[in-house]
């Protein structure tokens, strides 16, 4: 898990705490859609952001049941044509500018749980079926 995901754990975490509900009035976190099925040539990456996304969800629900005024929003990016993926042979990557469009777009919009670009698809294939889904990731990812 990167640093980046520790400390994001760590401010989940911290929702229980009253005074810490009194310091934000929103939370963001990066997933991926490997979340919702498996890249096979990324595992722990996967699994890591599958762990991520839970996590979200339980303290989204924990906050919406204490009646907590506080959003939790969660981008599920795509495979976006960036540094992080020069390894990553497909022609299924979304330009940066336009994922980050997405993004803003979406907490525009108030859209707790944003779907971009190929995430959008595999959400809806892991509807049907999670073979189907995960069979969409690594058919884009070369796994």
């Amino acid at each position: 898990m990167s640093p980046d995901q520790v400390c994001l754990v760590t401010r989940f975490s911290a929702v229980d705490d009253a005074a810490f509900r009194k310091l934000v009035d929103e939370l963001r976190a990066t997933a991926a859609g490997v979340a919702f099925a498996p890249d096979i040539t990324n595992p722990t990456y996967s699994a890591t952001k599958a762990a991520l996304h839970s996590l979200v969800q339980s303290v989204r629900l924990q906050l919406e049941r204490d009646g907590s005024p506080i959003k939790v929003f969660e981008f599920m990016a795509p495979l976006v044509d960036s540094p992080f993926s020069a390894g990553v042979v497909s022609d299924r990557k979304m330009p940066a500018t336009d994922a980050i469009a997405a993004l803003f777009d979406g907490v525009e919009r108030e859209e707790l749980e944003l779907h971009v670009g190929m995430t959008a698809d595999v959400h809806q294939a892991l509807r049907r079926s999670s073979d189907a889904a995960a069979r969409a990731v690594n058919a884009a990812t070369g796994g």
